[in-house]
């Protein structure tokens, strides 16, 4: 009988250590995701704050701003699950 339990609670352990390495996991990839949007807003600021932008320039900038947006969104849906 204390063989049954102690396998039991083998199991337990293990499956909380593939959860836990799960988790650091993800947290890594959504760090990652996180680090390379501050990056891609730090080139936007970077352009925007020189005169005389192109019209061109700026719709870019907008299309990558909406791409940043769309990581930074699913980044924080990761962190709610």
């Amino acid at each position: 009988m204390m063989k049954s339990k102690s396998k039991e609670l083998e199991k337990n352990a293990s499956a909380k250590g593939v959860s836990l390495g799960g988790a650091l996991k993800k947290t890594k990839r959504i760090k990652e995701t996180v680090k390379e949007a501050a990056t891609n807003l730090t080139s936007v600021n970077d352009v925007l704050r020189q005169d005389k932008v192109p019209a061109r320039v700026i719709a870019t900038l907008l299309t990558n701003n909406e791409g940043v947006e769309q990581k930074l969104a699913k980044a924080a849906d990761d962190l709610n699950l």
